[in-house]
């Protein structure tokens, strides 16, 4: 991910859904241009009243697993 930090703040700035993670962290996930085409970018992040802090981020062609999670944005009511 050396060289994305732009396309990792992308991320979670402007996701194309976000979900929640196992453990209290959230995930973004969004299309990407990294890597080859059909992929996405998933950027793993935890958040406070404070702050907030991004734990790792990784490129995958799969999101089926992260689909059936419980969906915090966009709102599924």
């Amino acid at each position: 991910m050396r060289g994305s930090r732009e396309d990792v703040l992308d991320a979670v700035r402007d996701p194309k859904f976000v979900v929640e993670g196992r453990y209290g962290e959230t995930l973004a996930v969004r299309s990407s241009d990294i890597g080859r085409p059909g992929t996405f970018l998933v950027v793993v992040y935890r958040e406070s009243s404070k702050d907030g802090f991004i734990i790792t981020a990784f490129v995958t062609s799969d999101v089926k697993d992260l689909e059936r999670r419980e969906k915090l944005w966009p709102s599924p009511f």
